[in-house]
């Protein structure tokens, strides 16, 4: 996932610059998965996985020729965006959050699902 989103931080250009590639450990994602966001447990079973993949018999068998994995993944950010089923806002600046500020938006960063949260 880390060069995916390598891949949309240098390929979107100004869209890309709120993709973040920080790193979340395993134990976060399956602390998170068991007590925060249930949907998340759906993913834990691939943590730790390194999957590899050949497109070698779709290439002998049936002559098809892959997409550079970097160009597919830049062509169907794009499609998301310009659809609307994503949302590219801008990265936020630092700033110091009081208790009274409430509560940080589900999708305040990043690339976001559907509308905008609020």
């Amino acid at each position: 996932m880390e060069d995916i989103a390598r891949t949309l931080r240098d390929g979107l250009g100004e869209h890309g610059r709120a993709v973040s590639t920080r790193r979340l450990p395993d134990f976060a994602v399956r602390l998170a998965a068991r007590f925060r966001d249930p949907s998340l447990r759906e993913i834990t079973p691939a943590l730790g996985r390194r999957n590899r993949h050949s497109t070698e018999k779709a290439r002998r068998v049936l002559g098809w020729e892959a997409r550079p994995a970097r160009e597919a993944v830049l062509d169907r950010a794009r499609s998301l965006i310009e659809q609307g089923a994503v949302q590219a806002s801008a990265r936020p600046t630092p700033r110091t959050r009081s208790a009274r500020a409430g509560p940080v938006p589900a999708f305040g960063r990043g690339m976001t699902a559907g509308a905008s949260a609020g």
